[in-house]
């Protein structure tokens, strides 16, 4: 069940893939999202803002690296004593 909801696999796929009937699973993933009030678009709004958080924080850090790595480079070579 928890295949299903935490990677978001198709019922039938993951059935398959155990064994089991899909119907039984379809009822069984139905039934505790329903208790537990976990619906599709809360978990894609949760991780569509993650993406864009991660892909901010991806592209801060490849400026930190690009610049580092030019004061790296352009940095005139001191004699070591």
């Amino acid at each position: 069940m928890k295949l299903v909801i935490n990677t978001g696999r198709p019922v039938a796929t993951v059935a398959r893939e155990l064994g089991i009937d899909e119907a039984s699973l379809g009822r069984r993933v139905s039934t505790f999202t329903a208790r537990n009030d976990i619906g599709e678009s809360a978990v894609i709004v949760s991780e569509r803002a993650e993406l864009q958080r991660l892909r901010n924080e991806n592209a801060d850090l490849k400026l930190d690296r690009a610049f580092l790595r030019m004061r790296l480079f352009s940095s005139p070579k001191e004699p070591r004593i």
